[in-house]
């Protein structure tokens, strides 16, 4: 592979996100409008839009979107939801947190500018922002590179990669070492809720991930005839789809193979990862058997990708489950936009540099103007709530807004009654403390999963708090919020051990004949652990959503006449969700 540097979007395109609806001839005379400000020698070309909802699903779409919006916010997972009053629902806070009803992400190439200049495309997106409000489209509401996305990545400012790399396990194909057991210490009806009855059926789980290199029929007769014990379960049950991009893969005309495009890191994710999905469907299959599995591609081989394959990976949900009730959506990546010093690199210049331009945009409006919007926006905000007339208030900063589009669609989908659940992050600097979780999980509609070490028994002191992993976000936003569950740390029997196919790092390949297994960790992991879960208890709770399945999950209730239930808890008091591997439950705490 060529050599790389540090980014934190994608060289060569930017993206405008439009409330609202445009034909294609509105499309171009944005893009003519855009390019008046475009330096000599740089084009930007309109590329195919995104809309939301996606045509073929407005009708379905909008009914769900105004049934599960009725005397309810959408889905306030693992947080602090806002007071409610008996009979009517308050205005979101900014009132410019509002799903439009119909938005479009329209991407952009830009010709002309060098992938080793970054901060030159990052200019010109600012330049355009700035002027948008002659933009000929009046509903333009934000411009911005188009953010790199990654499998949980481990780096500041890098690309790619759970926490530690995938080790061989040594072992049989045929083995009940990924199964799981669940705290005993659980209420009885929660842990029967999760382990018994309908064990996932009638659910839908979709993840937004990698898919294998191989053909899926190629790797069920290989490891069916090995025995190997979860691949011949996912075959016999004919529950997992596999959903490929092909657009995902492609290289781009610019800038080469995706390789050649998607940076490396200090912690060496630049292998390939393809069984990152695969590995998450087991995971979940083990948990939920009979939920159907729909692995979506989202992210490369290398576990990469950017906020447009997302998107398209989202409309995918919309699209097929937009009137289903029981969907639960997992997403074990994240997207590299910095929220705090600690998500920048320190160790590549340029990537220090860009990461820096784009944090200190987060404070360009001074303290008195700050004070000055959050009067004006709880002004506006008391006359929505008492007159009904929305009056947005004070623009966000150019800052605030780069998340909106995904922000968008993940409340999209939660309006839907579906619910992502997403992966903290892996940015954590040994011995350092955790930074907050990053996009996707810290939005308020999306359910962050921070990771705990491997643990051989739970501590006989429910009361005791719990050390996380040496790698783990905060698992949500704001702090304390979230859950935490086992993501494990590297190395043989560290890490949660599940389905690998392909070729392992060279660093931790063994040489041994494969036994279709391996141990991996990062909070990619620690997610579908939350997600199978949800899923099986959800299967046994008709009537419920997932949102509120996960509030069962996160505040345990015992009977009446039984001991009060306490849910255990990280340092940083998030929930946790108690659960060991291999299934066999042990006799000591550690």
């Amino acid at each position: 592979m060529s050599e790389k540097f540090v980014s934190y979007f994608r060289p060569g395109q930017l993206l405008f996100l439009i409330e609202g609806t445009l034909n294609d001839g509105k499309n171009q005379e944005l893009i003519s409008w855009a390019n008046k400000f475009a330096p000599d020698g740089v084009e930007i070309l309109t590329q195919k839009p995104l809309p939301f909802p996606p045509p073929e699903q407005q009708g379905p779409y909008e009914k769900g979107r105004q049934t599960a919006t009725v005397g309810r916010p959408p889905a306030t997972v693992g947080k602090e939801p806002p007071p409610m009053t008996e009979g009517k629902q308050l205005p979101p806070f900014p009132l410019s947190s509002e799903i439009p009803t119909n938005f479009r992400i329209l991407p952009a190439a830009v010709k002309g500018l060098k992938k080793e200049e970054p901060d030159k495309l990052l200019e010109l997106v600012l330049k355009l922002d700035d002027n948008r409000k002659t933009a000929p489209t009046k509903n333009l509401r934000a411009i911005s590179p188009n953010w790199f996305v990654g499998s949980g990545s481990s780096t500041p400012g890098g690309t790619g990669g759970p926490s530690g790399k995938p080790v061989p396990y040594e072992e049989n194909s045929n083995t009940t070492e990924h199964l799981f057991h669940l705290d005993d210490d659980l209420p009885q009806e929660t842990r029967d809720l999760a382990t018994g009855g309908k064990k996932g059926d009638g659910v839908i789980v979709a993840i937004l991930d990698t898919i294998p290199l191989q053909n899926m029929d190629d790797i069920y007769t290989k490891w069916v005839a090995k025995e190997h014990t979860l691949l011949t379960s996912l075959h016999d049950s004919g529950l997992l789809l596999i959903d490929p991009d092909a657009e995902v893969d492609q290289p781009s005309p610019d800038f080469g193979d995706p390789p050649d495009f998607l940076q490396s890191n200090e912690n060496g994710h630049d292998y390939l990862m393809s069984d990152h999905g695969l590995f998450n469907a087991g995971i979940i299959h083990t948990l939920a058997p009979k939920a159907k599995i729909h692995l979506i591609q989202v992210l490369n081989r290398y576990g990469m990708s950017d906020l447009t394959s997302i998107a398209r990976g989202l409309q995918k949900v919309i699209q097929n489950y937009g009137t289903e009730k029981n969907v639960v959506v997992n997403m074990s990546l994240t997207i590299n936009f910095p929220l705090e010093n600690d998500h920048i690199t320190t160790d590549d210049t340029v990537g220090k540099r860009l990461g820096e331009q784009i944090l200190n945009r987060k404070n360009e409006r001074s303290g008195w103007m700050k004070l000055f919007c959050l009067i004006v926006n709880i002004i506006c905000w008391l006359i929505a709530y008492l007159f009904g007339i929305r009056i947005r208030g004070c623009e966000p900063t150019w800052y605030d807004r780069q998340a909106w589009a995904m922000m968008w669609i993940c409340k999209s989908v939660s309006a839907l009654n579906s619910n992502i659940i997403a992966a903290a992050g892996n940015r954590r600097r040994q011995g350092g403390p955790r930074p907050q979780a990053e996009y996707p999980a810290a939005f308020l509609d999306v359910l962050g999963v921070g990771a705990l070490p491997k643990y051989t028994a739970p501590p006989t002191d429910q009361n005791a708090r719990l050390d996380t992993t040496s790698y783990s976000n905060l698992s949500d936003r704001p702090e304390g919020t979230g859950i935490a569950t086992l993501g494990g740390e590297a190395g043989v029997e560290a890490g949660v051990l599940g389905i690998y196919v392909g070729d392992f790092p060279e660093d931790t390949s063994d040489n041994q004949e494969p036994s279709g297994w391996a141990w991996w960790s990062g909070t990619s992991f620690a997610t579908p652990i939350v997600s199978g879960i949800v899923a099986a208890m959800l299967s046994n709770m008709p009537g419920d959503s997932p949102s509120q399945v996960i509030d069962k999950l996160l505040n345990p209730q015992n009977p009446p006449d039984a001991q009060p239930s306490r849910q255990r808890q990280t340092k940083d008091l998030e929930d946790v969700l108690f659960i060991t591997q291999p299934s066999s439950p042990p006799s000591t705490s550690p």
